[in-house]
């Protein structure tokens, strides 16, 4: 299985804690130095996630208290917009 690397941005007027998930293999899994405490604007570190062959993903982020999204694909190198 391939490894690729994203980000999640706190496109958001608030700050949160934010735990993100590899949704690609073996069931749902946290990510490693998941939860991301971010501010707003501010972009995680890059983030391994299992991938397929073709290089792609797919994840699920939740915001301690607020926001979440699942089932959201993504690609190397891709920067996930928290809304």
């Amino acid at each position: 299985m391939a490894q690729i690397q994203i980000s999640i941005i706190n496109d958001t007027s608030s700050d949160w804690n934010v735990h993100v998930f590899d949704l690609f293999g073996p069931g749902r899994q946290e990510v490693q130095a998941s939860p991301f405490a971010l501010a707003v604007n501010e972009q995680s570190p890059p983030i391994s996630i299992n991938a397929s062959s073709d290089g792609s993903g797919m994840i699920e982020w939740s915001a301690e208290g607020g926001l979440s999204e699942t089932n959201v694909d993504v690609v190397d190198g891709k920067a996930v917009a928290m809304r």
